[in-house]
C-alpha cells in the first residue's frame, strides 16, 4: 500500500470540487431565468458573486490551500445565512457545502500554506 504525499489531491475531495463547480455553473445559468429576475436585480447580482466567490474557494481546494478552507467556511456560513434569511435556503446545497467542508477538514493536515 503506497502512502499519498502532503500535497497529493484525495479522491474524494477532488470529486467534491468538481460536483460543486458543477453547482456553480447551474447557478450562473439560473442567474438569467425568469424567476430570479423577478426576484430583482439585487438577488441576480448576489447569486453571480456567490457563484465567483465559490469558484475561487473550490479552485483554491483543488490546489489543496488551507486558505481556501477558511475561505469556504466563510462563504458557507455567509452563504446560508442569507439564504434563510431570504427564505430560499436548500438542504441539497447545504449538504454539499457542508460535505465539502467536511472532506476538507478531514484532510486540513494535507493543505498546503
Amino acid at each position: 500500500m503506497t502512502q499519498a504525499s502532503p500535497g497529493s489531491r484525495p479522491a474524494l475531495l477532488a470529486i467534491l470540487c468538481v460536483l460543486g463547480l458543477a453547482g456553480c455553473f447551474l447557478k450562473m445559468i439560473l442567474v438569467i431565468s425568469p424567476v430570479v429576475q423577478s426576484h430583482g436585480r439585487l438577488y441576480a447580482t448576489y447569486l453571480s458573486i456567490s457563484s465567483v466567490v465559490m469558484i475561487a474557494c473550490l479552485a483554491g481546494l483543488w490546489l489543496m490551500k488551507r486558505w481556501a478552507f477558511w475561505a469556504f467556511l466563510a462563504y458557507v456560513i455567509l452563504d446560508q445565512a442569507v439564504y434563510w434569511q431570504m427564505g430560499y435556503w436548500d438542504p441539497v446545497a447545504a449538504l454539499l457545502k457542508g460535505l465539502i467542508l467536511l472532506a476538507g477538514l478531514f484532510y486540513y493536515r494535507r493543505l498546503r500554506p
